[in-house]
């Protein structure tokens, strides 16, 4: 087997009750880096499914659908790969990815796993993806979070809780 691990982590000023709803649905507001505007597919939202098993990630070239593995509310959320409209068969045989919230000094910090097979000798490329990806999602998570912006992407209505 051919499997590769990546791991990235970014501090954010917020609360768990403030980031775990954009891990369950939010909209990446951010320009994207030049690797994802060169045609490495962008990820532009991800929702929860209505029967609460599946998860979505909406990107500039298609969906992928995900089975979710695990969730313990505010805290941890894992989902596999299924199947997607983008073409990513070409290049891997299977992907999970894992997002944890653990407490840190002033807010949180937002870890993301990825557990990834690629097809072929995709390897090299993959994980120069993999991590620019990452690093756009994690950016885009902590700006949303850090400005109030709600889980859709939409600024907070100030001095109104949040549903």
């Amino acid at each position: 087997m051919n499997m590769f691990i990546y791991e990235s982590s970014v501090g954010i000023r917020a609360d768990r009750d403030t980031v775990w709803p954009l891990l369950c649905g939010s909209t990446m507001t951010l320009p994207p880096p030049l690797l994802l505007r060169l045609g490495v597919p962008r990820p532009v939202a991800c929702r929860l499914g209505k029967d609460g098993l599946t998860r979505e990630c909406i990107t500039d070239r298609g969906r992928v659908e995900q089975r979710i593995l695990e969730r313990r509310p505010s805290e941890l959320l894992s989902f596999e790969r299924v199947r997607d409209s983008v073409g990513l068969d070409r290049w891997i045989l299977s992907m999970k990815d894992t997002f944890l919230l653990e407490d840190a000094p002033g807010g949180m910090i937002l870890t993301r796993r990825t557990e990834i097979e690629p097809r072929g000798c995709t390897a090299p490329l993959l994980r120069i993806a993999l991590a620019r990806i990452h690093r756009y999602v994690h950016r885009n998570m902590k700006r949303l979070a850090e400005s109030g912006h709600s889980a859709e992407g939409s600024p907070r209505s100030e001095g109104h809780p949040r549903t």
